[in-house]
């Protein structure tokens, strides 16, 4: 069991981020290392095991929490292996069944065993995604592990209920268990609201196996005060809602935020329990369930699917409640689209208990197979114990070796730096009004509290997990003049005028910056696009030049009405998340009487499009849409700017941007050129983007 926890952690440790990689972490690491009130259901007890991890006297505290989240990766793995040893001695005991040959030696059968759980128990540490959930700073992995000890306690529940521990304290070894099992339920529960679908069941398992064996009024009181005292670390919520100056995601200052940061209501907003199709439910369901074909090779599944036959033959009460633990999680998640339709990616995430369980039946089919061979020629076979030692320690290595270089996160810093670029364009004294949208307020904050990045922008948080988040916001007293703008004025959208006022509020003060649709804003305002934010101006500044420098000529006739003249692009290598800013240069050839939009596309070095994966809408009308083509005088030459930003999840290689002129009908035909074109569109100068 230690070997276990020491090569899992050493593994994990190895491959660890050095900083955040997740989406959620920036808010993590802001929220729990400041005690405050992470997003909706709060995650109490993973903040204050956060802090904790803040004594660690080493590394960023970024890193100590993804040293957090490979520890209980480790506990976790710990846990299959107790979990494969509960299941296989049910299965194979004494006290259920006589060996298949009495004279194979107890040790070398123990050893067996041992190894069986060890290998397995690896096999799981080292699958694709529990491994890189166990590399930065989330909660699935404490989840996981939490979820091994209710499972432990109520297999080592079975056995007592079975006769397994036969002696003169075992009436007491029992009752202490029950209370363990108690506390562990309060803690699942604790942490994650969606832990109660599998309440019901373990209260079930927990009933039918006492029923006759143990009076439940001994037990009862102690049950439910160790309970009641695990689930109370929720209390942390309303506590730390009272202090001021922490960051607070979720919302806990009264009884219905409490309630509704607990259940996470927020999420269900416009979305009824029964929004989607039988059909489409259970196309989930079945998407869910295949998902294993990621975690595990075809041999271990079918291995996996033949313990589950050999543990229906065998105990079919135990393979009926894996089975209902399995379609308990796949149900909580169902209801959603789980990333087929819009080919986004699975989040694995979710399902990690219906991992744990499988790794299990893994372990059984195992043991079965091994069985067979041991009846055959049981002395031989077990004679050679280095050989088949041997074998099952290659089971392991298969996953290590296959998903190290895929998950090794050690030198891992684009998801870092992709926010710290794109929030790069804040300027010193600025207010920025900011939802959660490319998790932009999670990188704030966390770049703020943690780092001590843009120490004098002031944040205008529009909280996606709290009703109203508008409402909230114009009520904070600090903007108290944005709410005098208000009074007495009617508004077709509410919404639209508290931003109105807001942006009113503070717009003479400083830089103003948004991440908003920019529909939201009012067209008075100039709107200047800086990657994934917008800088919002009251008017547009030089953007008619005389005598321009050029770096790249293209001279491009678009049906005689427009020239682009050239572009200037300040690098032509970047890295995954850096900002490229691109300068376009425009002359008129005659009078236009239409409005023309600058169409810009993205295409690799096979010519197909992108659609995603870069700052968007990079298209647009010329100088932020403040000086129309139709106002344009003949021969002037207008200066327009523009940014792109590849995405931290974009494939490194070679990409070029395409540029086109829309009538709003069709796009303007190419009738002479200096540069290299495509149909309608000039290719600029070919951009590499780096890892």
């Amino acid at each position: 069991m230690y070997i276990i926890f020491i090569v899992s952690f050493l593994i994990y440790l190895s491959t660890l981020a050095p900083t955040i990689i997740f989406s959620d972490a920036p808010e993590l690491v802001s929220t729990g290392f400041g005690l405050g009130i992470a997003h909706p259901p709060g995650y109490s007890l993973y903040l204050i095991l956060l802090k904790l991890s803040s004594f660690i006297p080493l590394g960023s505290l970024a890193w100590k929490g993804n040293i957090l989240s490979a520890l209980f990766g480790s506990l976790t793995v710990v846990g299959v292996y107790l979990l494969i040893k509960e299941v296989l001695a049910i299965l194979y005991s004494e006290k259920r069944e006589k060996p298949v040959d009495p004279e194979i030696d107890e040790r070398r059968a123990r050893i067996l065993v041992h190894s069986l759980a060890t290998a397995s128990s690896l096999l799981f540490a080292f699958s694709n995604n529990f491994w890189d959930y166990a590399l930065g700073s989330e909660v699935y992995t404490l989840n996981s592990f939490i979820f091994c000890l209710v499972l432990f306690f109520i297999l080592r529940e079975a056995r007592f209920a079975m006769g397994f521990f036969e002696s003169s304290r075992g009436d007491e070894k029992r009752y202490r268990n029950l209370v363990f099992l108690s506390f562990t339920v309060g803690v699942f529960i604790a942490f994650h609201s969606a832990n109660l679908i599998y309440v019901p069941l373990f209260c079930f398992i927990v009933l039918y196996l006492n029923w006759k064996s143990m009076p439940l009024q001994r037990s009862l009181v102690p049950c439910l005060f160790f309970l009641i005292l695990a689930v109370s670390v929720i209390l942390y919520l309303p506590i730390r809602s009272e202090i001021d100056g922490v960051i607070k995601i979720g919302e806990a200052g009264n009884w219905k935020g409490f309630y509704n940061t607990l259940t996470g209501k927020v999420y269900a907003t416009g979305i009824p329990l029964l929004s989607i199709s039988l059909k489409e439910r259970l196309f989930n369901f079945q998407y869910a369930f295949t998902s294993i074909r990621f975690e595990y090779q075809i041999f271990f599944i079918i291995l996996g699917l033949f313990g589950l036959w050999v543990l229906s033959r065998r105990v079919p009460l135990l393979s009926l409640f894996f089975i209902l633990l399995i379609l308990l999680n796949a149900s909580l998640y169902s209801n959603f689209d789980l990333g087929a339709k819009e080919n986004t990616t699975f989040p694995f995430q979710l399902f990690f208990n219906y991992y744990i369980l499988f790794s299990v039946l893994i372990a059984v089919g195992l043991k079965t197979i091994i069985e067979i061979l041991i009846s055959f020629n049981p002395l031989k076979f077990l004679s050679r114990t280095p050989h088949w030692l041997l074998s099952l320690s290659l089971i392991p290595l298969s996953p290590l070796y296959q998903n190290y270089h895929i998950n090794n996160a050690s030198e891992y810093y684009s998801f870092h730096d992709f926010g710290k670029n794109v929030l790069g364009f804040l300027e010193q004294g600025s207010s920025f009004l900011t939802t959660n949208k490319e998790n932009l307020l999670f990188y704030f904050l966390y770049f703020q509290s943690i780092e001590g990045r843009w120490p004098d922008v002031k944040v205008l948080m529009i909280n996606p997990f709290i009703r109203a988040p508008l409402v909230k916001l114009i009520k904070n007293p600090e903007h108290r003049k944005a709410l005098q703008i208000l009074k007495n004025k009617h508004f077709h959208n509410q919404g639209l005028g508290i931003i109105d006022a807001l942006i009113k509020n503070h717009i003479d003060n400083g830089p103003f910056f948004a991440n908003i649709q920019r529909e939201y804003i009012s067209d008075e305002y100039i709107k200047v696009p800086k990657g994934y934010i917008f800088k919002v101006q009251t008017e547009a500044k030089d953007f008619i030049v005389k005598y321009p420098k050029i770096l790249y000529k293209t001279r491009v006739s678009y049906d005689d009405k427009l020239e682009f003249v050239g572009y200037n692009m300040d690098k032509t290598i970047i890295s995954r998340g850096e900002p490229l800013q691109i300068t376009y240069f425009w002359r008129t050839l005659r009078q236009l009487e239409k409005n023309h939009k600058i169409i810009v596309i993205i295409t690799d070095r096979s010519g197909r499009v992108l659609r995603e994966l870069y700052n968007h809408p990079l298209s647009h009308y010329p100088v932020y849409g403040s000086y129309p083509t139709s106002q344009w005088k003949e021969s002037e030459i207008v200066k327009d700017e523009g940014y792109f930003m590849p995405h931290f999840n974009i494939v490194p290689g070679d990409y070029y941007i395409n540029i086109g002129i829309s009538d709003g009908k069709e796009l303007l035909p190419i009738i002479q050129n200096q540069t290299t074109t495509d149909g309608r569109f000039a290719r600029l100068e070919k951009v590499t983007v780096n890892p």
